[in-house]
């Protein structure tokens, strides 16, 4: 995908960078706020470098051999948020308004669960992405099972695929008017198909099948971060 929005004046290409912009922007915005700024200039900061980041075409010299997309782009907004602190403090010290202000209780909702003594502006944002590429696989688990006609088996199941303070079996076999054998069954098959969607879109992001495991380690070890 990476490779493809490298050439934004392609169909193929423009395509492939919407796709990134929609995919990182939330991890953006997350990191611009863990950087202190307000929850309304975080999404202009947010807008403006992604404008800036299609229009120059930077992305065509990403090379792969030197590491994850992932952390070439926030290296980058980490850039972009250093000049724009610059530009905000030359206003101020021009007689301008210092407008950047630390507000918590604006933070992504991500960000706000975890601790407040640990974690980087850099984590946050790892940790973002992790939940937005969760978000995703669980949307294509979603509309797979509705599409074969177990949408009812997906509602009912779907939090007991990470949680294990989700009803018990007893519960949820009630609900659906099955066996507790048979919803362990399911669940235990509906687990498996996340596992093959999350592999498939961990695909997306790595230029080669080899690298899934590490991407898909690398993104459950940022998880960790909310359970120390």
């Amino acid at each position: 995908m990476v490779t493809r929005a490298g050439h934004p004046f392609t169909k193929e290409g423009m395509n492939a960078l919407n796709e990134l912009c929609r995919r990182y922007r939330s991890p953006i915005r997350s990191f611009v706020r863990a950087s202190g700024f307000s929850a309304e200039d975080a999404e202009d900061m947010t807008q403006g470098f992604l404008q800036q980041l299609s229009a120059s075409n930077d992305i065509a010299v990403v090379d792969p051999s030197r590491g994850r997309f992932r952390n070439w782009l926030c290296r980058c907004i980490k850039n972009y948020v250093a000049n724009e602190r610059d530009r905000i403090r030359a206003q101020k010290r021009g007689g301008g308004c210092l407008h950047e202000h630390i507000d918590a209780s604006g933070l992504e909702p991500i960000a706000r669960s975890l601790p407040s003594n640990t974690p980087s502006a850099e984590e946050i944002y790892e940790h973002t992405f992790t939940i937005s590429f969760i978000d995703r696989v669980l949307a294509q688990l979603q509309q797979y099972y509705h599409e074969n006609g177990e949408g009812k088996l997906f509602d009912a199941l779907r939090p007991r695929l990470v949680d294990d303070d989700a009803p018990e079996h007893k519960h949820v076999a009630h609900t659906l008017g099955m066996s507790v054998d048979a919803t362990k069954t399911a669940l235990s098959r509906m687990r498996s198909r996340f596992k093959q969607f999350a592999r498939r879109e961990a695909r997306s992001l790595v230029n080669h099948e080899s690298e899934v495991d590490d991407e898909l380690k690398s993104m459950m070890a940022s998880l960790q971060l909310v359970k120390q």
